[in-house]
């Protein structure tokens, strides 16, 4: 990958000091949502002995993934092939040249809405024999000492590749869990049970991950997220008790290990809990995709505002400071190639929404090098909760715009899953086409280019300030 093309994406480890806390559950929910937002996950499951992760793809895997080689059979062929390397040494581009081979080890994922975004890293051939072989065979210590650099400059590697690459740690205190907790992430997500023994384990796995980070030769920051789980809402005085407590602890602990003044953790302690849920005890479902309605007590809405704030830089302590953190929404804009001018001065009197984090927007100006023009742009249309109209004479004029955007726009807005808004740009006769249903902008269906305008910045204005009053009411909606 060339310099310029570099991602800069996060790697974020799950990880938890005992079995049984809804661990998997938490990144495969926050994989799709990632995904289902346009952007390229990787999972890794590295819970070799007890690998979970398929389990909750299993309708969407391809297959013989079942005969696909994995994680283990990955660095089983890095310590055959690759050489003792030393740290900082010109040895080093060995791993560049390997570090390719990931690929071919990695499985597409087609969950729903998350077609070319979301990936899988198994952990092995687990099912056949001589799996716990290659498990309980590898020396986790010998290779790191082999290879000092190279689970950090792999974590790098995969950075460049992929918005955020979401590692399944394996419990307790072992030499993968160390990689996966201390070599590999920028951020890392402490799941654990309302109980003192599992709170303790991860607190304790906190400080060791923090203060090894300091030590080492990375420049990454690592921030630490605590995420409880199963936690039992029918218990009012139970609960309240223990948040009491934990509200204490983890200020304290976020104090001690980011040395920090007094901080308020209230909002995220009340906000972020993963409830109990009996409908998901018994099977692997992901509420992402189970769920119909997102109420305040529902497992996808508590996902979704941890995954807002994974995807920020807001340090945990600030969250909710300037009130519920939202989810940006989401805008797609169809239009004609002739009325690009028009689009970009529109996206500069929206920037200040998108620079607040508010909205993000998407037209085929965005598409990358390389990808596949009908399916990147299909996935955000069909993925967008604003879809902007830009109406012209050429626009009522593009066979491509009325079969392949607006007719899928129209439909989605039928159906209540997108608002569709037709955006008058020059006089045309557009009353008289399907979009004359709807309620179009600038206000009275005043084409930008109007004379009834003082200046076009005037109609702009008058747009964007429709387009944030929608966008509000979307908010309203979902939080």
């Amino acid at each position: 990958m060339k310099s310029e093309d570099k991602k800069n994406g996060n790697v974020i480890t799950f990880y938890s000091y005992k079995g049984g806390t809804g661990r998997s559950m938490a990144l495969a929910n926050v994989a799709v949502i990632l995904a289902q937002s346009g952007k390229k996950v990787l999972m890794i499951d590295w819970d070799l002995e007890a690998p979970g992760l398929p389990k909750y793809f299993k309708p969407y895997l391809p297959k013989g993934f079942d005969t696909q080689e994995g994680l283990i059979d990955l660095f089983i062929h890095a310590r055959e092939v690759l050489p003792e390397i030393k740290f900082d040494s010109k040895e080093e581009a060995l791993l560049d040249a390997f570090f390719p081979k990931t690929e071919q080890y990695i499985t597409p994922v087609k969950a729903p809405k998350t077609d070319g975004y979301l990936f899988l890293l198994k952990a092995g051939r687990e099912k056949e024999e001589g799996y716990s072989d290659q498990i309980g065979g590898f020396n986790w210590a010998d290779f790191f000492f082999k290879i000092r650099s190279f689970f950090t400059k792999w974590a790098l590697y995969l950075s460049e590749r992929y918005d955020y690459v979401l590692i399944d740690s394996r419990t307790g205190h072992t030499d993968t869990g160390g990689i996966c907790t201390m070599q590999m992430p920028d951020k890392l997500v402490l799941v654990f049970t309302p109980n003192q023994q599992s709170f303790e384990g991860i607190s304790n796995l906190a400080r060791k991950a923090v203060d090894a980070r300091r030590r080492s030769h990375d420049l990454r920051p690592l921030m630490v997220y605590f995420l409880p789980s199963r936690i039992e809402l029918n218990e009012d005085d139970l609960r309240e008790k223990w948040l009491l407590n934990y509200r204490s602890e983890i200020t304290d602990l976020y104090r001690t290990l980011y040395d920090l003044p007094e901080i308020s953790l209230d909002s995220y302690v009340k906000q972020i809990q993963i409830r109990h849920a009996s409908s998901y005890a018994y099977e692997e479902k992901l509420a992402v995709l189970e769920e119909k309605v997102e109420d305040k007590n529902s497992l996808s809405d508590v996902y979704r505002n941890f995954v807002g704030l994974l995807r920020g830089d807001t340090p945990v302590w600030m969250f909710g400071v300037n009130g519920r953190r939202k989810e940006p929404v989401r805008m797609f804009i169809a239009y004609s190639r002739a009325d690009s001018s028009y689009l970009e001065q529109l996206r500069i009197h929206l920037s200040p929404l998108v620079k607040k984090g508010e909205m993000q927007i998407w037209s085929d100006q965005d598409l990358v090098a390389g990808s596949s023009w009908d399916d990147e742009i299909n996935h955000h249309l069909q993925n967008s909760d604003i879809i902007l109209i830009l109406v012209s004479p050429d626009a009522l004029d593009s066979d491509y715009l009325w079969t392949k955007e607006i007719s899928a726009a129209l439909e989605r807005h039928n159906k209540g899953e997108s608002v569709v808004i037709p955006v008058i740009l020059r006089p045309c006769i557009w009353e008289m086409t399907p979009l004359g249903l709807l309620q179009a902008l600038p206000e009275e269906g005043r084409a930008i280019t109007s004379s009834r305008w003082g200046t076009s910045d005037d109609a702009y204005h008058n747009v964007a300030l429709h387009i944030k009053k929608i966008a509000d009411e979307i908010h309203a909606r979902h939080h």
